[in-house]
């Protein structure tokens, strides 16, 4: 009986062994896999780095040259605008002091009388024969005038306000010649008039013109009734402009 349970128990122990060197076995190739495929993910990551590493290299480096670049072109255009610039302000100069451009106004000269403030002043009797540029202003004025220049285009029996320069001050008494910021456009029929908001020192004649006025204040885009201007003394002012007339 001893002796049979002696074999059955070596059986046992036998199988056991057998079965724990199996589990053994089977663990250590589960971990061979787990390592070999947490080295090929080691290694995907290491790639990537690497990937990145070169991609951050080359943002890097377009960043640079797109610097460049911008600050090439900025250095361009400045030069470019200075130029232009320049050029402007060349045919700006040139068009007030030559007198070779086409003017519409009345002539520029001291008159008999003076007077009134707050007061647009319109010039229906040099309308604009065809289409413009204009691109500058001229008047006779006193010392102490601030006035603004407008460009007025016919509406039924209305009149739209459809530009207005800076104010322009007036530094001493006589002739005044001014270079608007941009060209103007101007169309046929269109009058030019010229808005003094404190005391309009520009002098008038009666008689030989036909400038209405109305009192202030006075913004780009107001219309106008024809009805709402002031003449019948056929005044004629100090005032026009130039520049290139169809």
């Amino acid at each position: 009986m001893r002796l049979v349970f002696s074999v059955m128990l070596g059986m046992l122990l036998a199988a056991a062994s057998g079965c724990a060197t199996g589990k053994a076995a089977s663990l250590q190739r589960k971990n061979a896999a787990l390592e070999s495929q947490l080295a090929a993910e080691k290694a995907a990551a290491e790639k990537l780095q690497q990937q990145l590493a070169a991609l951050k290299k080359i943002n890097s480096t377009l960043q640079k040259e797109k610097g460049v670049r911008v600050e090439e072109t900025a250095a361009v255009r400045s030069q470019i605008r200075s130029f232009v610039q320049l050029q402007v302000e060349s045919l700006r100069d040139f068009s007030q002091n030559a007198e070779l451009f086409d003017s519409v106004g009345g002539e520029l000269i001291a008159r008999d009388k003076t007077g009134g403030e707050n007061l647009l002043l319109v010039d229906m009797q040099n309308a604009l024969l065809g289409g413009a540029t204009l691109i500058g202003g001229r008047l006779y004025g006193s010392s102490g005038t601030r006035a603004v220049f407008c460009l007025l285009r016919p509406q039924d029996n209305k009149l739209a306000v459809v530009w207005m320069s800076k104010v322009f001050n007036i530094p001493a008494e006589g002739v005044f010649k001014v270079s608007f910021d941009t060209p103007v456009t101007a169309k046929k029929d269109d009058v030019i008039g010229i808005y003094c908001p404190a005391k309009v020192g520009i002098p008038y004649d009666i008689g030989t013109g036909d400038t209405r006025t109305m009192t202030g204040p006075v913004d780009t885009g107001m219309v106008i009734p024809m009805d709402s201007l002031q003449g019948g003394q056929k005044r004629a002012y100090s005032f026009g402009v130039n520049g290139f007339f169809d």
